[in-house]
């Protein structure tokens, strides 16, 4: 198995989506803003989890 290294830290992952993921960490890149307020997440799946702020009952 062919396993992706972070050349920045120890981190290991069998998956090139993931190493992707996780030099954001590195870089403080924040590429996916919520439409509503400007606010910028790394991660995708935290910025829908942040529409819940804007949209709950």
């Amino acid at each position: 198995a062919k396993y992706f290294g972070c050349q920045l830290c120890s981190y290991v992952s069998p998956f090139r989506w993931c190493l992707k993921r996780h030099l954001l960490t590195h870089t403080g890149e924040r590429p996916h803003a919520c439409h509503i307020c400007n606010q910028r997440f790394a991660l995708k799946e935290n910025l829908k989890k942040h529409y819940v702020v804007h949209f709950k009952n």
